[in-house]
């Protein structure tokens, strides 16, 4: 947002933002907050909009920056985040990818994750500040359809998730990523905004969503990304009154873990979704996006061929023992 541009078109620019940080962080600020910054636009937006934010407090935040080592360029960009954290007054970590071979999103997420809560452990902080906005929501409904991962059956993310150790809060979920640029131009700091990782083109299955999918069909049709969350915070609220029906077909046993029978359920589909609530259960921090297609051979098989006894199906974290007519869910140590 150039010069030209009165006081007043500048605030209406800035304005949404601040509005999201004040419902979502300023009654969480006061047990501490770690900001995932990799100094895109989106996240640089949360870096930058919180500071000016009336009642912040920028000294009980931590901007984890990470360097997941997958570029040249990823080192001095990492600096310049680290530096502009410190001059507006924040905490900084900052961790690199240790593994020298190049590696999958799947990998990098877990790896990204797992420092931020390195971070809210180390420094005693209660949550975990992500820039996600619709667009995301957008792109994870579309790579579900595609089985390329995204949500669960394509659901929106939460603005509020409780994970095993710390609260995870995405406060711009409703706001589009034209939406935090323009706030972000509105600040005079869109120049400091660095080429995230993931808006390279040819980088991976989102980064063909996001360049060539996406924009083919906003060809066709005006506001598809709007369109697209909408839709996929619809199918989240509809996963989440299947999951609070579906969990009375979980059977918990002491020191046993958990049991499902699948002749309770008669699907394969509802079947996926209740073995999905026990994972996360059992080990609440792995990430089981990569075990849909396990997930889905046990289901087809327990539904349409019955259960083999003594099969035993490996998750993230967890294992599925098939013990006579039922499921035996349980943690890996």
């Amino acid at each position: 947002m150039n010069k030209g541009y009165s006081k007043t078109e500048k605030r209406r620019a800035l304005q949404p933002l601040l509005n999201c940080l004040s419902d979502i962080l300023l009654p969480m600020q006061d047990n501490g907050l770690v900001f995932a910054v990799s100094g895109g636009v989106d996240s640089l937006a949360l870096m930058e909009s919180y500071v000016r934010l009336p009642g912040a407090l920028p000294e009980n935040v931590c901007v984890a920056t990470l360097n997941h080592g997958q570029r040249q360029e990823s080192a001095r960009e990492v600096n310049q985040v680290l530096s502009r954290a410190k001059l507006l007054g924040y905490q900084t970590f900052t961790e690199k990818y240790w593994r020298q071979a190049q590696a999958n999103e799947a990998d990098l997420r877990q790896w990204r994750y797992h420092m931020l809560h390195k971070c809210a452990d180390e420094q005693n902080l209660g949550s975990i500040v992500t820039a996600h906005h619709a667009n995301d929501d957008a792109e994870g409904f579309i790579m579900d359809a595609l089985g390329w991962g995204g949500g669960q059956s394509g659901s929106a993310m939460k603005k509020r998730r409780k994970s095993s150790k710390h609260l995870i809060l995405r406060p711009f979920l409703s706001l589009s990523r034209s939406q935090l640029s323009l706030g972000l131009a509105a600040m005079g700091v869109r120049h400091l905004s660095l080429q995230d990782p993931s808006d390279e083109k040819d980088l991976n299955r989102r980064s063909l969503v996001r360049h060539e999918i996406l924009p083919r069909l906003s060809m066709h049709k005006a506001k598809v990304a709007d369109r697209l969350a909408r839709k996929a915070q619809e199918q989240a609220e509809i996963k989440d009154f299947m999951d609070n029906a579906l969990v009375n077909l979980i059977r918990e046993h002491p020191h046993e873990g958990l049991w499902i029978y699948p002749n309770e359920v008669r699907s394969s589909f509802v079947l996926q979704r209740v073995c999905k609530i026990a994972l996360k259960r059992v080990a609440p921090s792995q990430d089981l996006r990569s075990s849909g297609r396990t997930l889905s051979s046990l289901c087809d098989k327990a539904i349409s061929k019955g259960l083999k006894c003594n099969a035993v199906y490996q998750f993230s974290g967890a294992v599925i023992e098939v013990e006579r007519d039922r499921l035996w869910v349980r943690a890996t140590r």
